[in-house]
């Protein structure tokens, strides 16, 4: 028995010590790159449309890198795959395609948005060593309507419609103005009606899981438009959880993520989150104005209590009405603002200081007020009061606007003036008299949404040719809208000189027009 285990092992020994000979098939897989030269950051893919793109695929070889030939492309296998979601992080993906081209069509959601995207991955396999490797892309879905500034107009007095302005102002996506369109008349084209009464209030609400355009004609009509397809989800009491006691829309307008409504003087809202209905509370003192300044670090709006004189804020996430507490008094006291008329107001620098036009004795002030939350509570400031004295006709104006620069507009006919709040007294200049004599400005606001404007050019070094140097339109352009009878136009004015209004050369100013007379005007962002 021991000669037998002895043996075997004699003969393990002599098998473990051969030269083996033979050779095992060795792969040089290269590590693979896409050639993305000359492509924006983002791929665009439109939603409902067929979405084709060839990747540039090269192997690496030192500091080069070699096109594939097409040869070579039969040597590997490929999986194109796309997130579920457009929050540019989602690692939750499905497959979408099996060929080196990809050709699929376009279902997903729209990020239309300017911030959000999806992640497009393509994975290469290398089919005789199985080796693989990940390539992915940023891609933006759109819809036919994107980003842009909603028009409201009406032909007749009575009733209205919604047009869009999709430029490179509004719109990340578009590469230049030669891609600005107009799409007209948008409400009557896709639900074969009008809206009654005249369209005075639009907001644009966007959240992950819902989405709408909001119009509101004073005292007539409420109606939610879905933004791809711009036909009507609901209106009028259809939009309320329960019938309120008395229908009279007087505001709406979007705060962070949740819609905000002005019904009969009394708040009413809803956070997609949460449902999509306005929800009836129950009725209080306050008799709200339409003049508000919303999104501040801690609260959704303040508001002009007509009935008691005086500001009152609406907390982040509730339909509550509060009075504001913890007052400092530096230039004006927030509590005791009786006998003033307000006008117009809105949030500027760092989403805590907020400008108000008010009147009060027949004079015209700009009161300063900042809301600081920290960790003491939120603290109310008055902060400085401007005497506009010195503004020629302030009376006749039909339109203001604050920018984040210290800038107030104002019109007066078809001059718009730019008021620097930098002394108590402060001095107008004329920032835009450029109309024509028959237009009168009916609509101006700053634009605070994603874009880009232009007031001057650079040498491209390898063409020679001149190229727009463009900036971002954030707090950079006032937007008009004018009317002079027959006609409703659009303007787009960069602000080139900041702190004094100062409008750059006529051509860099861009108009919109054929329009009928405008009634409202507001960002889709």
């Amino acid at each position: 028995m021991k000669n037998i285990l002895f043996a075997i092992l004699t003969i393990c020994l002599l098998y473990a010590c051969y030269d083996d000979k033979s050779t095992l098939a060795e792969y040089d897989f290269p590590t693979i790159v896409s050639n993305r030269t000359g492509e924006e950051q983002y791929l665009i893919a439109s939603l409902g449309e067929e979405f084709i793109y060839e990747p540039r695929l090269c192997k690496m070889q030192g500091k080069d890198s070699i096109a594939l030939t097409e040869s070579e492309f039969d040597d590997y296998s490929y999986t194109w795959s796309l997130s579920l979601l457009s929050t540019g992080s989602d690692t939750a993906r499905h497959t979408i395609s099996n060929e080196r081209i990809l050709k699929t069509f376009i279902e997903s959601a729209p990020t239309n948005d300017g911030y959000s995207y999806y992640t497009l991955m393509l994975q290469v396999t290398h089919k005789a060593s199985n080796s693989k490797k990940n390539l992915i892309w940023k891609l933006k879905i759109l819809t036919t309507y994107g980003s842009g500034l909603l028009v409201a107009e009406t032909e007749d007095g009575m009733n209205s419609d919604i047009s869009l302005i999709m430029s490179r102002t509004f719109n990340t996506n578009l590469k230049d103005y030669s891609e600005d369109i107009i799409h007209r008349n948008l409400f009557s084209k896709h639900n074969n009606a009008l809206i009654e009464g005249q369209v005075n209030s639009i907001s644009y609400i966007s959240s992950k899981k819902y989405n709408a355009i909001t119009a509101l004609a004073a005292g007539k009509s409420l109606i939610r438009m879905d933004p791809v397809t711009m036909k009507v989800m609901d209106q009028n009491l259809e939009c309320f959880f329960y019938t309120p006691p008395v229908f009279n829309p007087q505001l709406v307008l979007t705060s962070w993520s949740t819609s905000v409504l002005i019904n009969n003087g009394q708040l009413q809202y809803y956070d997609p989150a949460k449902g999509i209905k306005y929800s009836i509370y129950p009725e209080t003192t306050y008799d709200l104005s339409t003049v508000y300044a919303l999104e501040l670090n801690w609260a959704n709006v303040i508001f002009w209590d007509k009935k008691s004189e005086k500001f009152v804020y609406n907390p982040t996430y509730t339909a509550n009405i509060l009075n504001m507490e913890n007052i400092v008094s530096e230039k004006f006291n927030p509590a005791e603002m009786q006998g003033c008329e307000c006008l117009y107001a809105e949030t500027t620098t760092k989403y805590e200081r907020t400008k108000w036009l008010m009147k009060k004795d027949g004079r015209y002030y700009v009161y300063v007020l900042d809301c600081v939350n920290d960790k003491n509570g939120t603290t109310f400031k008055g902060v400085n009061v401007y005497d506009l004295e010195n503004c020629p006709d302030l009376e006749k104006s039909s339109c203001y606007a604050f920018s984040n620069n210290d800038e107030f507009f104002y019109n007066v006919n078809n001059i718009i003036y730019a008021v620097p709040l930098v002394k108590e007294k402060p001095d107008p200049l004329i920032s835009y008299d450029k109309f024509a004599s028959t237009e009168q400005i009916t609509h101006m606001l700053i634009y605070r949404g994603n874009g880009y404007t232009t007031w001057s050019e650079s040498i491209d070094s390898e063409t020679g040719e001149e190229k727009p140097t463009w900036r971002s339109s954030k707090n950079n352009v006032l937007c008009v809208a004018t009317w002079d009878g027959n006609e409703g136009r659009v303007y787009t004015l960069p602000v080139q000189y900041s702190g004094i209004g100062g409008i750059a050369p006529d051509k860099y100013v861009k108009c919109y027009d054929k329009f009928s007379r405008i009634t409202g005007i507001t960002p889709r962002k």
